[in-house]
């Protein structure tokens, strides 16, 4: 975050929606490499909500099942 990015509403809802499904939250720095071999991105916005990462640098990337569950937990969590 002291790169970019914003410490924003939207990050702290899928933080604690991860947090209350059982999966473990690191904060860190990550380089290139380490986003390219992940199981899945995604980007946080207060207005979009959760958006898969489909592409980094020209490479696919997978989409992770994870991604849909925070998708759906932040929807069922707007009603």
């Amino acid at each position: 975050l002291d790169q970019c990015g914003v410490a924003g509403i939207t990050r702290a809802r899928v933080m604690d929606a991860a947090r209350g499904m059982g999966i473990a939250v690191h904060e860190g720095r990550y380089t290139a490499d380490d986003l390219r071999a992940s199981q899945g991105l995604f980007l946080t916005n207060t207005l979009l909500g959760v958006r898969p990462v489909a592409e980094l640098d020209g490479q696919q990337l997978p989409r992770s099942p994870l991604v849909s569950r925070l998708q759906k937990s932040l929807e069922g969590d707007a009603s």
